[in-house]
């Protein structure tokens, strides 16, 4: 191989050096990137639970509060009879 080959080879090993390091900055970037999207999931999917667990209580009281209803118009109505 002549020098001037070798040269060349030795360039264009530095250009791919500085290519793959760009390439591996890149892909860091990403990865904090897709960390810090994963951690905001994570935190609206704890809020989600939160929001599920309290409309489960909101639920249940309203499940309450329709059963006192129908007991009450029962009693209304057997009143009404009386």
């Amino acid at each position: 191989m002549s020098f001037c080959a070798l040269g060349n080879v030795v360039k264009r090993a530095r250009e791919l050096e500085v290519v793959a390091a760009q390439h591996a900055d890149l892909l860091n970037e990403k990865n904090k990137e897709l960390a810090d999207v994963r951690e905001a999931l994570v935190q609206r999917a704890d809020l989600l639970n939160e929001k599920d667990k309290e409309l489960a209580v909101v639920r249940e009281a309203l499940t309450q509060c329709s059963l006192r209803n129908q007991e009450l118009e029962r009693t209304l109505a057997q009143i009404g009879r009386k």
